[in-house]
């Protein structure tokens, strides 16, 4: 086999030998031409053909530099099993002193002259070559000094673990796999959801989508124990988030690894099955994990688990050295993490009776101790909301209690300025829908049209007949918000600035207060949420009272200017229909008429219906609204969730064969799928106690719920 030198000379040469060929036909390199376009013609051919040149060239020492490769890497083969003959005793016979001595010789001779053999390869064209060599190369602890490399060793898979004193930095490493084994490893791998298969082309540097199924299985295989499992899983979480952890640069792996004609023979020094098995049980162990995150992230909301505030395993080991004793609480298992924080599985002690008393001699021994982890984190005492205390066993929806440790800061994430914006697009629609009760009244609508023809924009005389109903909106809009913030004052947890939200058929469809902080038990959530709708539904139904009965005593001209609502938007619901109904005639009278009439009321009637229907679809159970605070304070997280799903679902099949209230119906799960489809923030205490909400407060709720079914249900 020719040397690099002579192989680079020899195509050198029959290049050169080619060009003067060319020379010699005719086209004369080196002569001068006096025509320009000719000269320059010339140039440019032997500027082509010395790029020719220089890429054979490089072409010729790239495969020069393979083959002594090659012939290095064979002989290294054969030293190996010369080795390891060396290190297998002869015939079960003790070896004489002269033969060990021997013996011994024999072997760092013949690791010496690996080591120097070694240093014959390049290290920067090994990995380069791996695919065609048929072996992976693993260079490592490669260092300069006065700018000359160290000398460095090769650990061969033979004597690896016969030799501990031997210490490599670069290693030669052949896996093999038979057909089956490898076809078996691609329909597997194939069958891994793509998140994961992402990170595992990531553990071993490539790019999954880029990428044959073969290649990465193999290079899984190669790899072995040196893939970083701990970092997989950390590119599988992030490759479940939909963050991109692709490779730049993917590495080559060996082709060898199939053997020629598909029989390939399995290197006994590779524990493929181990590496397989383990490789397994890591895949197994991250669906797990991915399963109960996804529980705990549809358990608890996205406001727990704002990224930079989640405590670390530090916080939480110091809070269980410096905090948890059997007296206040017995662990069963170690803190573990989940989406948000800790949770601590185990069970009240002996001096908390529960779990009031709980979370009650935390806080005083965590003000005491380390009242730095009080002032970004808590503990909450809640339900497990792991997938695996998802199965209803019992008759019990929830898991076993734990502590979740979490941060104490629950703010809404969502831009302040773009709620703000939500607000005034909301109040605008609010003014839209005010101005459009108008609309069938003509003497109203004769006097606008005047006006702006005129060009006379006093509009005071209007905005005299607005403001009644704009104030009925906004005092019982006002008292259901004043009532939260009682509430919330005396149980003293925080909420954000109210957002109102959008709503086409209706004024807005509601005003909506985050919790910033944690209520302190069921008790307190079910207040907060049943004080709003109570409040702002009474307040709404008397001034519908109070404005019909204004409607009664009108006189003409004052219901020429008066605003009006059709008979089809009354009809959506049966207590504010009925009232109307009932005081303008009765017997059905009103309800009967054409849809499209238009029904003169006081504009403090038309504020109070709109309230009344406002203030119902706040107290509907679903997810964080007002009602679905009070159903997960009743029912529990997982409760509420089998609830408010039935609900949903019921609402949407009515919509769907409910033509009349369609438009806000759809429109409400369609916000509020938006703006409002998370759970209630964690309570201090979500367990027991004298948080827990009694008959009386199931009776109240059952009560608001029963208005709310009354006031949407159409007549």
């Amino acid at each position: 086999m020719r040397s690099r030198s002579t192989l680079v000379g020899h195509t050198i040469k029959q290049n050169t030998r080619m060009f003067m060929s060319s020379s010699d036909s005719g086209e004369d390199v080196s002569t001068t031409s006096s025509d320009p376009k000719s000269e320059a013609k010339t140039k440019s051919a032997a500027s082509d053909l010395s790029a020719s040149l220089m890429e054979q060239a490089r072409i010729a020492r790239l495969e020069a530099d393979k083959m002594e490769a090659e012939l290095t890497l064979e002989k290294i083969a054969k030293l190996e099993k010369m080795l390891a003959a060396e290190m297998k005793p002869k015939g079960g016979k003790e070896m004489s002193k002269d033969e060990k001595v021997r013996n011994k010789k024999s072997k760092e001779s013949l690791k010496a002259e690996i080591e120097a053999l070694a240093m014959k390869i390049d290290p920067s064209l090994v990995t380069s070559m791996a695919s065609q060599l048929g072996t992976q190369m693993k260079i490592s602890d490669i260092t300069n000094k006065d700018d000359s490399l160290k000398q460095s060793k090769i650990e061969t898979n033979i004597y690896k673990d016969a030799s501990s004193k031997f210490n490599p930095v670069s290693k030669v490493n052949v896996i093999t796999l038979t057909d089956d084994e490898l076809t078996a490893g691609v329909k597997y791998f194939n069958t891994l959801p793509k998140p994961l298969r992402v990170a595992m082309a990531k553990a071993i540097d490539v790019d999954e989508s880029k990428t044959s199924p073969h290649v990465i299985v193999l290079g899984i295989c190669q790899k072995g124990d040196d893939i970083d499992y701990e970092q997989l899983k950390k590119d599988y979480r992030k490759a479940l988030n939909g963050e991109d952890i692709t490779t730049a640069q993917p590495t080559f792996f060996s082709s060898d690894a199939v053997g020629e004609s598909g029989n390939a023979k399995r290197n006994e020094d590779e524990k493929v099955i181990g590496i397989n098995k383990e490789y397994g049980e890591i895949i197994e162990e991250n669906i797990e994990e991915w399963q109960y995150n996804t529980f705990v992230e549809e358990m608890l909301p996205r406001v727990t688990r704002k990224e930079g505030m989640e405590p670390t395993q530090t916080d939480v080991d110091l809070f269980v050295e410096k905090i948890i004793d059997k007296d206040i609480f017995q662990m069963k298992e170690k803190p573990k993490k989940v989406p948000g924080g800790f949770i601590i599985p185990g069970q009240l002690g002996k001096s908390a009776k529960n779990g009031d008393e709980l979370i009650s001699a935390i806080d005083l021994k965590v003000s005491e101790s380390i009242p730095s982890f009080g002032e970004k984190f808590q503990a909450c005492y809640i339900a497990d909301p792991t997938a695996q205390n998802a199965e209803v066993e019992n008759d019990q929806l929830d898991g076993d209690p734990v502590l979740f440790i979490s941060s104490n800061d629950f703010s809404p994430t969502t831009s302040r300025f773009l709620l703000s914006s939500v607000t005034a697009i909301s109040l605008f629609f609010a003014l839209v829908f005010d101005v459009a009760t108008f609309g069938n009244n003509n003497a109203v609508m004769d006097r606008l049209m005047q006006a702006n023809d005129l060009g006379n924009y006093d509009l005071s005389w209007f905005n005299s007949l607005l403001a009644p109903m704009l104030l009925s909106l906004g005092i019982s809009q006002a008292v259901h918000e004043l009532a939260h913030l009682v509430v919330a004052w005396q149980n003293k947890f925080k909420i954000s600035p109210p957002t109102v939200l959008p709503m086409l058929t209706l004024p807005y469809l509601s005003f909506q207060s985050k919790l910033k902080t944690s209520p302190k038990n069921y008790s307190s959530l079910f207040d907060f949420g049943f004080s709003g709708p109570a409040a702002g539904m009474i307040t709404s139904l008397a001034f519908l009272l109070i404005g019909m009965q204004l409607t009664t005593t009108m006189d003409a001209s004052a219901l020429q200017n008066a605003p009006s609502l059709p008979v089809a938007f009354l009809r959506l619901s049966s207590l504010g229909g009925t009232i109307v109904d009932y005081f303008l005639g009765g017997n059905g009278i009103i309800l009967g008429m054409d849809p499209a009439s238009g029904v003169p009321m006081h504009p403090l009637a038309i504020g109070g219906f709109a309230g009344m229907m406002i203030n119902a679809l706040d107290s509907i159970p679903f997810s964080s609204t007002d009602g679905g605070r009070m159903s997960q304070s009743l029912l529990g997280r997982s409760g509420h969730i089998v609830f408010s799903g039935s609900c949903y679902f019921a609402l949407l099949i009515y919509t769907i064969f409910n033509d009349p209230a369609r438009d806000v119906f759809l429109a409400y799960l369609v916000i509020n799928g938006f703006f409002q489809k998370d759970l209630e923030v964690p309570c201090r205490n979500e367990v027991d106690g004298e948080g827990e909400p009694g008959l009386g407060r199931a009776a109240a709720a059952l009560l608001i719920w029963s208005m709310t079914i009354l006031t949407l249900a159409p007549v």
